[in-house]
């Protein structure tokens, strides 16, 4: 009787803390809501990716790409205890994001932090000479943008969001540089 006892008392207690609410895992009706309160929940969702680690005691974050007349949307999500707030969420890109993929919609680590990367390219401009960038840091909690262009018989030319070019974010304009130079040996011709 005794031994039943504890066993009822250990699957009670293994039930309990496996209902409880963390901030690292969540349930489908956590996840609708989230959807909802952030407003992709109309539009048509490319990518829904996960990030964040337990271990060095980061929250887990949602980054959503997403699209709908108006073009793609990134929307950045931290979860807390019983569901998410929304951190940032894009808007409508500019169009040098017109024409992309889920493919460009990445994690990128840079050092310990993993940011949101996404790229694009301007319609029947996708050469190389005319595409954006977007990274988003959930430490400094901004985006940063920068722009591949070329007009014609000049050098191709990176510019970056005023907030790049700040020498604490150094490392974040060292990734969108890294980003335009793949695309840049990617079409380039020669």
């Amino acid at each position: 009787m005794r031994a039943l006892f504890f066993s009822a008392l250990l699957l009670i207690s293994g039930v309990a803390s496996f209902a409880q609410d963390d901030v690292y895992g969540f349930t489908n009706g956590q996840l609708q809501s989230a959807l909802r309160q952030s407003g992709v929940a109309s539009q048509r969702l490319y990518s829904i990716q996960t990030f964040g680690a337990e271990d060095n005691g980061d929250p887990a974050y949602l980054t959503v790409l997403s699209s709908s007349r108006s073009g793609w949307h990134v929307s950045i999500l931290h979860r807390i205890r019983g569901g998410f707030n929304v951190e940032w969420s894009s808007g409508r890109l500019p169009a040098e994001f017109e024409m992309s993929s889920p493919g460009n919609f990445s994690i990128y680590d840079i050092g310990e932090e993993s940011t949101v990367m996404f790229s694009g390219c301007a319609q029947h401009r996708c050469g190389g000479d005319y595409h954006g960038f977007l990274l988003y840091s959930t430490v400094r909690k901004e985006a940063f943008f920068a722009l591949l262009s070329q007009q014609e018989d000049q050098p191709r030319k990176v510019t970056f969001s005023n907030n790049a070019l700040e020498p604490k974010n150094k490392s974040y304009m060292d990734a969108l540089q890294k980003a335009a130079n793949e695309v840049i040996h990617m079409t380039d011709p020669n």
